[in-house]
């Protein structure tokens, strides 16, 4: 179990990580703006009080709202990783396959972020309310995607260094 509870936290925090840096590339190269993980603390902090929608996305996250956002998404990317080993079994440890980061980098983190995320931001169902949900849904796939490999190509290392 130890082994478990170690490689999802190294696999969340890795490919978290990456997500991250494939975030700054999108903006400095492509001018896509990076999220907005303070306005996600102020809305994880409105849950504590039975507020499930954020009321003011507009007012500026205070440095209480970062630190909560940031902990949060990095906090998700550790859970995403044990999720692997849910679908998987501790099997994935020793020989980690691509389907499971597939099912949860992809799949469950796409679907959490367009029926859960979107829709506490105040943004809709899948983004309805954004200027262009279109593209927004685009670069969600496009990161978990990278999010997915991420989480495979540190399971693939992790395996071979412990293995």
């Amino acid at each position: 179990m130890a082994t478990i509870i170690v490689f999802s936290l190294i696999i969340g925090i890795v490919s978290t990580l990456v997500l991250d840096i494939w975030a700054q590339i999108q903006q400095r190269v492509a001018g896509v703006p990076a999220p907005d993980w303070g306005t996600a603390g102020r809305w994880v902090r409105g849950l504590s009080r039975g507020e499930w929608v954020l009321r003011d996305g507009t007012a500026a996250p205070s440095a209480t709202d970062r630190t909560v956002g940031w902990l949060f998404h990095y906090g998700v990317g550790i859970v995403y990783g044990f999720f692997l080993f849910l679908i998987a079994g501790a099997a994935f440890a020793v020989h980690p396959t691509l389907i499971p980061p597939l099912i949860v980098g992809v799949i469950i983190a796409t679907l959490a972020g367009l029926f859960i995320f979107l829709p506490g931001l105040g943004a809709g169902v899948a983004g309805a309310g954004l200027a262009d949900q279109k593209t927004a849904i685009r670069n969600m796939l496009i990161g978990h995607l990278i999010f997915a490999v991420a989480q495979y190509l540190t399971a693939v290392c992790l395996a071979a260094i412990v293995f």
